[in-house]
């Protein structure tokens, strides 16, 4: 569904399946599928804001320093 409203992830270039593996592995290694988002950073900010509580340690910090997340412009 949020695929729908705001196109969260960048279907071309990673799979809904390789961010749930991501979000529910218990260690982030560089080697992991990286995911794209396609939304805007402020979007993404609040889903992953609401998306916290489910998840541990999932922070923007986090996210950076995973190094598997980019920005709807290609940005790490």
């Amino acid at each position: 569904m949020l695929n729908n409203q705001v196109e969260f992830l960048n279907e071309s270039k990673c799979s809904t399946e390789d961010l749930v593996t991501i979000l529910t592995s218990k260690a982030l290694t560089t080697k992991m599928h990286k995911v794209y988002f396609g939304c805007e950073t402020v979007q993404l900010r609040y889903i992953i804001d609401k998306l916290s509580a489910s998840f541990n340690n999932l922070t923007p910090t986090a996210l950076e320093k995973s190094e598997l997340f980019y920005t709807k412009t290609n940005r790490l």
